[in-house]
């Protein structure tokens, strides 16, 4: 995702500082959907981060 531009209420910010992630995604044999999501600003470093699996639930196709 690429960002187009930031701001902090109505002021715009500089997008050299604007926060960054290197985002991955799979899928397994099994059908789950992974996720690993760092999210980082230049300066000061990681400020998020998050991970995990989704799957289809049967019941609700």
């Amino acid at each position: 995702m690429e960002i187009l531009g930031w701001r902090l209420g109505p002021l715009p910010l500089p997008s050299q500082l604007a926060p960054r992630s290197l985002a991955k995604e799979s899928a397994d044999e099994a059908g789950r959907f992974h996720f690993d999501v760092p999210i980082a600003l230049p300066i000061a470093g990681r400020i998020t981060h998050y991970a995990g699996w989704l799957r289809v639930n049967a019941d609700t196709g």
